[in-house]
C-alpha cells in the first residue's frame, strides 16, 4: 500500500499543478469565447476536482478504506492516461507552434508516466491480495 500511496501523492500533486495552471490560463485568455472557455474550464475543473478527491483520500482514508483508495487510484490513473493519449495526439497533429507542442508533450508524458506508475502499483497490490 505504501508504494501505491506514494505514487498517488505524486500524481495528485502533479495534477493540481498542471490543471490548476490550466484554469489560470483559461481565465486569463481574452481570445476565448464563452463556450470555448466553458468547455476548457469544465475539463480542467474535473481534473482539479479529481486531485482534490485524491488529497482527501490520501489524508483521510488511506488507512481506514484501503479498497476505496485502490479503486480511486485505478480510476484516476486510467482516466488521466486516456485523456492525455487523446489530447496529446490531438495537440501533436494540430496546427500549433513547436514550443506549444513541446510543452504539452512534456505535460502529457509526465501525466501518463505518473498515472502508469500508479496503475501498476494498484494492480500489484490487487494481485497480492488474491
Amino acid at each position: 500500500m505504501q508504494k501505491l500511496t506514494t505514487r498517488l501523492w505524486l500524481l495528485t500533486l502533479w495534477t493540481l499543478v498542471v490543471w490548476g495552471g490550466r484554469v489560470r490560463n483559461i481565465l486569463s485568455d481574452p481570445v476565448l469565447t464563452t463556450p470555448e472557455q466553458a468547455w476548457r474550464l469544465g475539463l480542467a475543473i474535473l481534473f482539479v476536482a479529481l486531485a482534490a478527491i485524491g488529497l482527501f483520500v490520501l489524508l483521510g482514508w488511506k488507512n481506514t478504506h484501503p479498497t476505496f483508495v485502490q479503486r480511486f487510484a485505478a480510476g484516476f490513473s486510467l482516466w488521466t492516461m486516456a485523456l492525455w493519449i487523446v489530447r496529446g495526439g490531438g495537440i501533436l497533429f494540430a496546427t500549433h507552434d513547436a514550443a506549444f507542442k513541446i510543452v504539452h508533450t512534456v505535460l502529457a508524458l509526465g501525466s501518463i508516466g505518473l498515472a502508469l506508475l500508479v496503475y501498476q502499483a494498484e494492480r500489484q497490490l490487487a494481485a497480492s491480495a488474491r
